[in-house]
């Protein structure tokens, strides 16, 4: 039987309107008083909560590759579990209780910053892991195939759910609610606008001569409340009086069931049920069908109707369901070797002219020491009882003295080769690395004015995709000459230097047997995954020791140096005044290069 609704008065429909649970700001996070921020968020010049961790002018390569990292950072940070991130090409995010996999489809959004697509990028992370926390997967596993089989008990539960889980990050992690906050501003307001465009033509086709038949209608209406519980719980924002005319008594019902609001994942599923009972009265039909049907009736359409949101809002997806992004897809070209991945880097030629022109005075002068120490050169030898005649001896030959001749032989230097290694680790920081990026592009533009050097240039970081693994980005080489590409140096995540040295040096004897000088660009601080502190620098200092054993002198140009360089070279120079470098440089460049005469 039809249950008969009450007209409610001003006063209760103004009481449904506002925000049930009294959250804060215009997407309806929850943070208690006493866990608010300082006055410091005020004087903000962004809205933007990864402006603080990465550059607004990083690439979107770069950019997936930094948020990638942030976001274990946030996985550090919220749980003692081991989870994986995994991305996904689609657009739905969502766990199951061992990993996390994140869409990253608004990347490729044109009309959203970069930061914004980092903050929406942290607050999915966060969410997931908010589940991974606070959800009871053992319970859910274990209910009845009634849950799995009506999907729209499951909708409501997924609803009341996701409004549970993050109530915790108010509490226990405030810092991380303002990424929620733009995922939420990104995802509800564009749901809810494409809603509206649909409700609006749903609207014309029902008052035209096309009319819906009855179970359409069953469809229609059971979409609009659930669509309507979900902008009240979730985001009640700009709500229409019309709605709470037509639902009023049943969200008054439905306002009890969840006062108090459950506090687990059993009360969630049990309030979920309380408010299917009241919802699946609104056409009679309905009651009287079997659990099975009422599981097929009209549930394709309504699923997809709600699926903009993310596909585990509403039916829980199994991983295989996805297919996650290849490590290829957020870095480029790239190969895993071990403990390492090789990556080749683009051009980026605007920074690069921009190095190029803070360096381009001091081209000459570090050319010339290069040049000096690759130039062939005659030995003569004066005094010889034959040879040439020696002009300077003339009056001596007419004397009749006999040693009045030279020889002349041909000293020619052997060929060398040069690779430059950039560290690119986070604690480079903006300023190391762009001075990293101007000395590279320094001694890039020097050597190629002495075309019989072979220029080796590459950069390090690790732990940026998978912990334990050191990337290589591959800048220039014998096989990869992109002209620009030292443009795309920056500061990224960790650095595994011994491992990162020691794979430079095999790339280059890949290519090469000539003698090699490696310059290493760094701040002489290794750290990373299980890899720190004393133990680090004497990994480090071992491998250079192996390198040089591989017919390779290594020297360190220390940048803002946090450790002894000597700890881990025997030949360094400390960069305290780009100015000064040439002349620093070119005494150890002599030193060493004319090892090899």
């Amino acid at each position: 039987m039809e249950k008969v609704v009450k007209k409610l008065s001003e006063s209760d429909i103004e009481s449904l309107m506002s925000d049930w649970f009294v959250r804060d700001g215009d997407t309806f996070t929850f943070i208690p008083e006493h866990k608010k921020m300082l006055d410091w968020e005020d004087k903000r010049t962004t809205d933007d909560y990864s402006s603080y961790l990465i550059s607004k002018d990083t690439t979107v390569v770069d950019l997936v590759r930094r948020a990638h990292f942030l976001a274990r950072n946030v996985v550090s940070a919220m749980t003692k579990t081991k989870v994986s991130i995994k991305l996904s090409k689609k657009s739905g995010s969502f766990t199951n209780g061992i990993s996390i996999t994140i869409a990253t489809d608004y990347f490729s959004l044109e009309y959203l910053e970069p930061l914004e697509k980092a903050d929406i990028f942290l607050g999915l992370v966060v969410h997931e892991l908010c589940h991974i926390n606070y959800t009871n997967f053992t319970y859910l596993n274990s209910l009845p195939s009634e849950f799995k089989n009506n999907k729209i008990i499951g909708a409501i539960f997924n609803i009341l759910e996701d409004e549970r889980i993050e109530r915790h990050v108010g509490t226990e992690f405030p810092g991380f609610v303002r990424f929620l906050e733009r995922t939420k501003r990104f995802y509800f307001d564009n749901y809810f606008e494409e809603l509206r465009k649909k409700y609006e033509e749903e609207l014309k086709r029902i008052e035209g001569d096309d009319a819906p038949k009855k179970e359409e209608k069953v469809e229609t209406v059971l979409g609009s409340m659930i669509n309507l519980i979900l902008k009240i719980i979730r985001y009640p924002k700009d709500l229409e009086i019309s709605s709470f005319d037509v639902f009023g008594e049943y969200l008054v019902d439905i306002k009890n069931i969840l006062t108090p609001y459950p506090s687990n994942t059993e009360d969630t599923y049990a309030a979920a049920c309380s408010i299917y009972e009241v919802i699946k009265e609104l056409v009679p039909e309905v009651s009287e069908l079997k659990e099975k049907k009422l599981s097929e009736i009209g549930l394709e359409e309504l699923v997809t109707l709600l699926k903009p949101i993310s596909s585990d809002e509403y039916e829980p997806i199994k991983c295989d369901k996805i297919t996650a992004l290849d490590e290829g897809d957020i870095t480029g070209s790239f190969k895993v070797d071990g403990r390492t991945t090789t990556i080749i880097e683009t051009d980026d030629k605007g920074t690069y002219l921009e190095s190029l022109h803070r360096v381009r005075k001091l081209i000459p002068a570090v050319s010339k020491i290069l040049i000096y120490s690759d130039k062939d050169y005659k030995l003569a030898t004066k005094s010889t009882r034959n040879g040439y005649l020696d002009q300077n001896k003339l009056v001596d030959a007419y004397q009749g003295v006999d040693n009045v001749y030279q020889q002349f032989s041909e000293v020619k230097s052997k060929q060398v080769a040069v690779c430059i290694l950039i560290d690119e680790s986070g604690s480079m920081g903006s300023y190391g690395s762009r001075v990293a990026r101007d000395c590279a592009v320094l001694l890039n533009e020097a050597i190629q004015k002495v075309p019989s050097i072979q220029l080796f240039i590459y950069g390090h970081t690790a732990d940026e995709i998978s912990i334990g693994i050191t990337n290589i980005h591959v800048y220039k080489d014998l096989r990869t000459k992109n002209r620009f590409s030292l443009g795309r140096v920056s500061y990224r995540t960790e650095n595994r230097d011994g491992d990162a040295i020691l794979k430079a040096a095999k790339l280059v004897r890949e290519q090469t047997n000539r003698k090699c000088l490696m310059f290493i660009l760094s701040d002489g601080a290794p750290s990373a995954n299980d890899y720190r502190g004393v133990e680090a620098i004497k990994d480090t200092a071992n491998k250079v020791k192996s390198v040089e054993r591989m017919n390779f002198d290594v020297i360190q140009i220390a940048i803002n140096n946090s450790y002894d360089p000597s700890l881990m070279f025997k030949n360094y120079v400390k960069l305290v005044d780009m100015n000064r470098l040439p002349n620093d440089l070119g005494k150890l460049v002599k030193k060493t290069i004319n090892k090899n005469r």
